[in-house]
């Protein structure tokens, strides 16, 4: 999702850039029709589109995913959920990032690193702000909130993997070729075994 949504505003955002540099650099070429110029020009759009929103969708995959990466093995190797894990991971990667990799556009130095961890803090008490919330709805602190979303998504996880078995070995049993034929039939035949037991 953070993939997705880089893209589409990377794009977006190089896509105004480059609508402007092309009508800088293309102003005295000549074209072999009016529609070879609305095709080039749409052709060139597309291409600076898709090459910003590659470039942010990738940088915020890779923020997203390092944060949720370290937070979730910081939670396993020490057993208990904090609510500081977010904001300081962000800030530690954004600071990281930002020095390293220059992913961020803050200036170089300790006022664009302080910029960057500033970013990071923001967001990752944004996420701690979520897991709160989630806590307070169900009345619960916040390492058993976590514990309670970990135990049911676990059980989620499971009971979708014991239905793809069972789709699975019915398209073999079968010889089904389609999947979601195989999915209405056992959803035909489970419902036919809920019958005869209300009977």
């Amino acid at each position: 999702m953070s993939f997705l949504g880089g893209f589409l505003v990377g794009g977006a955002t190089g896509y105004a850039q480059a609508r402007h540099a092309y009508e800088t650099n293309n102003v005295g070429r000549k074209y072999l029709s009016p529609s070879d110029a609305v095709k080039r020009k749409i052709d060139y759009a597309i291409v600076r589109f898709a090459k910003g929103g590659f470039g942010v969708g990738f940088k915020c995959a890779l923020i997203s995913g390092s944060i949720v990466f370290l937070a979730t093995h910081i939670t396993a190797y020490r057993d208990k959920f904090a609510s500081w894990y977010f904001p300081a991971i962000s800030g530690a990667t954004a600071c990281l990032l930002h020095t390293v990799g220059g992913v961020f556009t803050f200036p170089i130095g300790l006022l664009g690193s302080m910029k960057a961890v500033g970013l990071g803090v923001t967001s990752g008490l944004t996420l701690s702000a979520v897991v709160h919330l989630y806590a307070m709805a169900i009345d619960k602190p916040v390492n058993d909130a976590y514990r309670l979303f970990k135990r049911d998504y676990e059980k989620e996880l499971k009971s979708a993997s014991e239905w793809d078995s069972r789709v699975s070995e019915l398209m073999e049993r079968e010889q089904i070729t389609w999947r979601q034929q195989a999915v209405k039939k056992l959803k035909q035949q489970d419902h036919e075994k809920m019958a005869i037991f209300d009977d």
